[in-house]
């Protein structure tokens, strides 16, 4: 009775281990979109950006720099619709002499959906996504909740898969509320000099071996076989 008790005890155990050992795991990169601005000028202001060459006073946030897209993504590949997980990075290096506002954060997302509705990452692979179906000109989709637009200047030797120039990015919101979020404080009213990136690699997930599903059945099946053993007894 007591080697059965534990016995039982031991495929709980196992079942259990089991199941945490068994999210889906990389199977194959599909392929990556990244968006690396790989020297840029901030600048904010709640009456219009000051600074930074903004000559719209319109513009409480404007950006401009040179930047590098890069995809390698297939252009058949759609990612609301095709199951995939994806690999998400992101790195910024930024200071206004006395503040420093770098951060750098990375995370795995099992789908595109978990991808988009986390609020840590929408926005940044909303904006990479929407650049690369509007690289000369756009805005991101109203649904972040955010105006920011932009206009970029495309080196005429770019490829679609290897798009750099320059840009300027503008939004006439204020963003001191996504400042506060990602830094903790608001937005300093002084040029702020940056380089930034944001990759995001999607992948299809592995099927669980059949040995491991087998193994599985058969916990489960002791699970089941022990309790019902005993009115023998």
């Amino acid at each position: 009775m007591m080697f059965k008790s534990k016995f039982q005890f031991v495929l709980i155990t196992f079942i259990t281990f089991g199941f945490l050992i068994t999210p889906p795991v990389h199977s194959g990169v599909i392929g990556t979109v990244s968006l690396e601005i790989t020297g840029g000028c901030f600048s904010f202001g709640v009456g219009g950006a000051t600074g930074c060459g903004n000559l719209n006073p319109d513009h409480k946030e404007f950006a401009t720099g040179s930047f590098v897209f890069t995809n390698t993504l297939s252009a058949a590949f759609d990612p609301s619709t095709q199951d995939a997980g994806f690999d998400a990075l992101a790195s910024l290096q930024a200071t206004n002499g006395t503040t420093d506002f770098s951060d750098s954060r990375s995370e795995s997302f099992p789908s595109f959906a978990t991808l988009i509705s986390d609020p840590r990452w929408g926005i940044a692979s909303g904006l990479v996504f929407a650049f690369g179906s509007s690289p000369i000109a756009g805005s991101l989709p109203s649904s972040f909740g955010i105006d920011l637009s932009w206009i970029n200047t495309i080196d005429p030797t770019s490829t679609p898969t290897n798009t750099f120039g320059t840009f300027s990015i503008f939004s006439n919101d204020n963003l001191n509320g996504l400042s506060q979020a990602l830094f903790g404080q608001n937005l300093p009213f002084s040029e702020v000099m940056f380089t930034s990136s944001a990759s995001l690699t999607a992948f299809t997930t592995a099927i669980p071996e059949p040995a491991l599903l087998t193994l599985i059945g058969i916990g489960l099946l002791g699970i089941y076989v022990l309790p019902h053993r005993r009115r023998y007894y």
